[in-house]
């Protein structure tokens, strides 16, 4: 019988020059690319609580021992990357003249 479990892939691509940050459990870097599974608990039944769990398992680990992490590496040389094609729109909501800025690709 198969294992039941929902697969998370990731892939970043990471600028140049960049240390790969250090796993706290294994003390070894964090991958740039990977795919980790989390099982669903009961195997023999096909219950929404058990995705939700491992929903939220995927979640916890990712962004703590994966996400942030990167995220921390990487720190601010991609801040404003994207906004170097950004433009701010002016938006009127019923006369108010609130501004309102979004990220426009060009």
């Amino acid at each position: 019988m198969p294992v039941r479990a929902l697969t998370i892939q990731y892939s970043f691509a990471v600028p140049r020059n960049v240390v790969p940050p250090i796993s706290e459990p294994s003390g070894k870097p964090v991958p740039t690319s990977d795919s980790l599974a989390f099982p669903l608990r009961d195997q023999s039944v096909f219950d929404y609580k058990d995705v939700v769990a491992a929903i939220q398992e995927a979640r916890a680990i990712t962004g703590h021992n994966i996400f942030t992490p990167w995220r921390d590496a990487v720190g601010d040389r991609e801040k404003g990357r994207d906004g170097k094609n950004a433009k701010t729109v002016e938006v009127e909501d019923e006369g108010e003249g609130e501004r309102e800025d979004e990220d426009m690709a060009m």
